[in-house]
């Protein structure tokens, strides 16, 4: 029993410490606890989301990776390893977890919206548009098919009116009072290609 509560007790410290952000003691505390408890959810949950907010990707790769054999069916986590393993340019696992989704009817346009991500972050920006522009032609009102192809128009600096084919039609999806974060960050998104577009001009026309 004294055991007991002297876990429950360090989880109840961890779990502030990661409130205060205080991560350079939480995460030996929770490498800690894995070895007690190494198929604990919300502990791995907990560590790999440390490691990623202190930018260590490989180390959130590896733990998150532990979670999603655990967690198989969790479409989230999956697009956070396939996002992971794009930063850490790890493309084998980055095709390995979109091919998992592609088999999950209500993952199929994520599956789409990752693996144009892939292949935009790899240098085949070509064959990105392609996957998005047939991605679209089944799902129009994808919300992460359309941003995925706003940023890697914007990105790319593709002309504005591919930005705004992804960021115009997102942006109706996701009214002002329905979510007002999400909806000024997609308009921000837009502005900003609006911004890009303009320095361009400028550059090009100088008078």
């Amino acid at each position: 029993d004294s055991s007991r509560k002297g876990r429950k007790e360090q989880v109840v410290d961890v779990a502030a410490l990661l409130r205060s952000g205080d991560f350079d003691v939480a995460i030996p505390l929770m490498v800690e606890a894995l070895k007690e408890s190494p198929n604990q959810p919300e502990l791995l949950h907990n560590l790999g989301t440390a490691y990623l907010t202190q930018g260590k990707l490989a180390e959130a790769q590896a733990i998150f990776d532990r979670l999603i054999a655990i967690e198989a069916n969790d479409i989230r986590l999956r697009m956070r390893l396939i996002d992971i393993a794009i930063e850490l340019k790890d493309w084998a696992s980055a095709f390995r977890h979109c091919d998992v989704l592609e088999r999950e009817v209500e993952a199929k346009p994520d599956s789409f919206a990752c693996r144009a991500k892939i292949f935009a972050a790899s240098g085949d920006v070509k064959k990105a548009r392609a996957i998005l522009f047939s991605a679209l032609a089944e799902y129009p009102r994808h919300l992460g098919l359309l941003l995925t192809f706003g940023d890697i128009a914007l990105a790319s600096g593709a002309p504005i009116a591919a930005a705004s084919r992804g960021y115009g039609p997102a942006l109706k999806l996701v009214p002002r009072d329905q979510n007002q974060k999400l909806h000024e960050l997609i308009a921000g998104k837009l502005r900003e290609a609006v911004r890009m577009a303009d320095e361009d001009q400028g550059a090009r026309d100088p008078s």
